[in-house]
């Protein structure tokens, strides 16, 4: 099946949804690899940016957060991993669903998308509340703390996934909706 006929074939609400979810991808690469979940904002460290991976000063020096002996910092990765993956993976079954023939109109597989995009989401969520809560605690001069752009992103991108789900799980109760009224026509009285 080309591309065109999978657009052609499909609902526009599944459509919308799958431009969210491209859009959730993207702004999950993003938060997942940038390094401005938070800022020090004072001239002593130079400026230091924080991601889930990373510290680097302005300057370009950076350090490992990798492997950190931290625990909630290590929650806040985890869930930043799992979000990401839900939302690749949601994508992922809705590129499935609208243009691989095997699979096109597979409602179980669109119960799947819509799935791991709340699961993605929720995790995104949970990486940003943990991080939001601790980060203060964990630098020297939380006074000078400010929280960044990769923050705001993976905010977005839960957003943004948790809207392409809702979208998805629209489509399915209009599908079940329309599937009901064509029984009940096609049941003789």
């Amino acid at each position: 099946m080309s591309i065109r006929e999978g657009f052609k074939n499909s609902s526009v609400v599944v459509i919308i949804a799958f431009i969210d979810l491209l859009i959730a991808n993207g702004l999950s690469m993003f938060a997942f690899s940038t390094t401005s979940w938070a800022y020090i904002n004072n001239k002593v460290v130079n400026y230091q940016g924080y991601g889930l991976w990373r510290i680097c000063a302005t300057t370009g020096s950076c350090s490992l957060l990798d492997g950190t002996r931290s625990e909630w910092y290590m929650k806040v990765q985890a869930s930043g991993i799992f979000g990401m993956l839900g939302i690749n993976i949601a994508l992922l079954l809705v590129i499935f669903y609208l243009f691989v023939e095997w699979w096109e109109k597979d409602i179980e597989l669109e119960v799947a998308a819509i799935l791991c995009s709340f699961v993605g989401a929720g995790c995104y969520l949970l990486a940003v509340s943990i991080y939001k809560e601790e980060m203060p605690n964990w630098v020297a001069v939380s006074t000078d703390l400010e929280f960044g752009n990769s923050l705001t992103m993976a905010k977005s991108a839960a957003c943004v996934s948790a809207g392409g789900g809702g979208l998805l799980l629209v489509d399915v109760i209009v599908q079940a909706v329309k599937g009901s009224l064509i029984k009940r026509r096609s049941v003789p009285n």
